[in-house]
């Protein structure tokens, strides 16, 4: 084994390690946010011999991916894409920030994070829809209408207090499926009991 191949390997046990305890954390954190029960890892940088690597293409591996995927909307994305990376240790390579940049251009959020602690900081506020820092979601990224979608979040949580699902998408003319998205963002521990009892008695949701 030569001198390269020593020093990737801590740094890969280093990512693995930090990439593990993201998981861990949105498995404790999905009883509270269902939706973080969705988080996948997309497994692109296991190691594999030629034969594996080989079949793994044909059937669609690409270079770049990035290390984890959340497929929940939130604030006007249509997902959430995170590249792992140790904290303190080297930036994307030039595939994977292609990567970041296409599904960005496409309307996800997709990001590169240094160490656990801010993936966890960052699958929190997206999940429960809140304004984004600045290196969660740089400023080219973030859709035009992500303050807006905000805005009217907020409205719904109003509105919520006191009138039914169904009344609700008639006064905003918001598809139902973005209601349902913005009450889950404001209301995420008890909104599918609001859903299914109709709405009738949404102020106990706090």
């Amino acid at each position: 084994m030569n001198n390269n191949s020593i020093a990737r390997a801590p740094r890969a046990h280093l990512e693995h390690r930090e990439q593990v305890a993201v998981v861990n954390f949105a498995g404790l954190m999905a009883r509270q946010y269902p939706e973080l029960g969705l988080l996948y890892a997309i497994p692109n940088a296991a190691r594999r011999g030629p034969a594996l690597a080989s079949w793994m293409k044909a059937e669609g591996l690409r270079a770049g991916v990035p290390d984890l995927c959340l497929p929940v909307p939130r604030l006007g994305y249509h997902g959430l894409y995170i590249e792992m990376k140790r904290e303190g240790g080297n930036g994307p390579t030039k595939d994977q920030r292609c990567f970041l940049r296409c599904l960005g251009d496409q309307g996800y959020l997709a990001v590169c994070c240094w160490g656990a602690d801010q993936a966890k900081r960052l699958l929190l506020r997206y999940v429960r829809g809140e304004a984004l820092e600045i290196e969660d979601a740089p400023k080219s990224k973030r859709p035009r209408d992500a303050r807006e979608w905000l805005r009217k979040a907020d409205e719904v949580k109003r509105l919520a207090e006191t009138m039914t699902f169904s009344a609700i998408t008639e006064k905003t003319g918001l598809p139902r499926t973005t209601v349902r998205e913005m009450l889950k963002s404001r209301f995420p521990t008890y909104v599918q009991d609001y859903l299914d009892g109709g709405g009738k008695s949404p102020s106990t949701y706090h």
